[in-house]
């Protein structure tokens, strides 16, 4: 057993997060992710964020405990997660301005557009979830299996973004080990998002990729609501 589900406690960008064998771990790659996040929106305000497959909550929560005139939304499938999300949300005073939704990545969201959509989905393919240390297995299948080759969730994730973002906003996914140039490909073929930029992480393994979409307007802004 994970030692971070035996104290049910894991520290990620500063914070303590609530963790259960219902969510995935935080890790340390993941404050990569954030952290470019943050970046990007440095002098945005005010700020609406999407985080597509929660989880724990660690990712934005830690936005929006970093971004003071942010409001977000946050969606994963299991209803297990989406409560240990909100506890987190409301351990660190920030769920006055996040609304969870369960639901399968964009589909709760029809209609809303962000400045940032961020998300570390399942990446491992599936042949390969055999392979991963026994602790690791014991992290739910739901948040580690990509498909057949890692890619499931980046190839829904980008192909639809165009319809969510505002214009000049972003996506930010975190990558599994050699799939970043695969991730960043996904964009070739989608008039309005392009490729932007990559991250490594302290390992020197590219771990984030980032997708812009395009200045120009095509069609009114809708408006957010977290009440």
């Amino acid at each position: 057993m994970p030692v971070a589900y035996i104290t049910g406690h894991k520290e990620f960008m500063g914070l303590d997060f609530r963790v259960a064998p219902a969510v995935l771990i935080p890790r340390p790659d993941t404050e990569i992710l954030v952290e470019a996040v943050l970046q990007k929106l440095q002098g945005v305000s005010p700020v609406q964020v999407l985080d597509l497959g929660t989880g724990s909550g660690a990712i934005i929560v830690s936005l929006v405990a970093n971004l003071p005139a942010a409001q977000g939304i946050a969606v994963d499938i299991s209803e297990e997660a989406l409560a240990i999300a909100r506890s987190n949300a409301e351990k660190h005073q920030v769920e006055s301005r996040l609304t969870f939704y369960r639901g399968d990545l964009y589909q709760p969201v029809t209609g809303h557009t962000f400045d940032a959509i961020v998300s570390n989905p399942p990446y491992i393919p599936d042949m390969d979830i055999r392979e991963l240390t026994p602790e690791v297995r014991q992290e739910p299948r739901l948040a580690l299996a990509g498909g057949p080759d890692g890619l499931d969730f980046y190839r829904r994730i980008v192909h639809e973004a165009d319809a969510y973002l505002k214009p000049g906003g972003f996506v930010a996914v975190e990558v599994g080990i050699h799939q970043a140039q695969a991730v960043a490909a996904l964009a070739q073929d989608k008039p309005g998002l392009t490729f932007d930029s990559m991250i490594k992480d302290y390992g020197g393994i590219e771990r984030v990729v980032i997708f812009t979409k395009s200045q120009e307007v095509h069609r009114a802004d809708s408006i957010l609501s977290c009440e």
